[in-house]
């Protein structure tokens, strides 16, 4: 019986996500045959840029170039399009991640930088922008010298959390104050990082903040 139930409850979930793949896919299809058609339309070309962008994040034969091409395209229409920017910056991070050359890699990430300072610059106070300028800066190496960059955007993130707690989800907050807390460890501020995980052990926003900051601490001390 217990089989029964689980079986039928697996095929449930299967067809429902399977059924949203299909969709999505679909979706996609029908953007790239309209977008074929109208190659200078900004939302087809930042709607299919976007697509190829969440693939290249995975690793997808192909999806870095496409992704490229088409959010390359976009800020040629449209240079100020702060959707266009913050897309083809990501883009232009993950073909530096991707290249072989040294000299290749320094180039395309510094490039698409450029780009996400362009769009903190048009609106400092979006919070997507600030997000991923400031997760791209914290994970970058140190000869790319923008670790203060990420530490001015997760601060200012936090500072919108605390303005607006209702708009920032509690996973942002756990996320923005672990990923800053390792910033700082790592620019020899050890004494703000430690405070900001006891801030989140003491008052955590999320159920697992309390282990993870847990698990920081243990590992910036070793």
């Amino acid at each position: 019986m217990y089989k029964s139930i689980l079986l039928i409850l697996l095929i449930g979930a299967i067809t429902m996500f399977g059924g949203q793949v299909l969709a999505d896919a679909a979706a996609i299809a029908d953007d790239e045959a309209r977008l074929a058609e109208n190659p200078d339309d900004i939302d087809l070309l930042l709607s299919v840029g976007k697509h190829y962008l969440e693939a290249a994040r995975r690793g997808e034969k192909g999806a870095t170039k496409m992704a490229n091409k088409l959010l390359g395209h976009a800020i040629d229409l449209e240079p100020d399009n702060p959707r266009a920017l913050l897309l083809a910056g990501g883009a232009l991070i993950i073909k530096g991640r991707d290249a072989t050359l040294p000299m290749m890699k320094m180039k395309h990430v510094n490039a698409g930088l450029e780009l996400l300072d362009q769009v903190v610059a048009l609106q400092p106070d979006d919070f997507a922008a600030r997000f991923q300028r400031a997760n791209n800066c914290a994970n970058l190496p140190g000869i790319f010298n923008r670790s203060g960059t990420a530490v001015e955007d997760f601060r200012y993130l936090l500072g919108m959390a605390r303005q607006a707690p209702e708009a920032v989800a509690p996973g942002y907050v756990t996320h923005i104050k672990l990923s800053l807390a390792k910033v700082l460890h790592n620019r020899g501020e050890k004494d703000q990082a430690q405070t900001l995980l006891t801030e989140l052990i003491e008052s955590p926003p999320t159920e697992d903040a309390v282990e993870r900051a847990r698990q920081l601490q243990t590992k910036l001390k070793g």
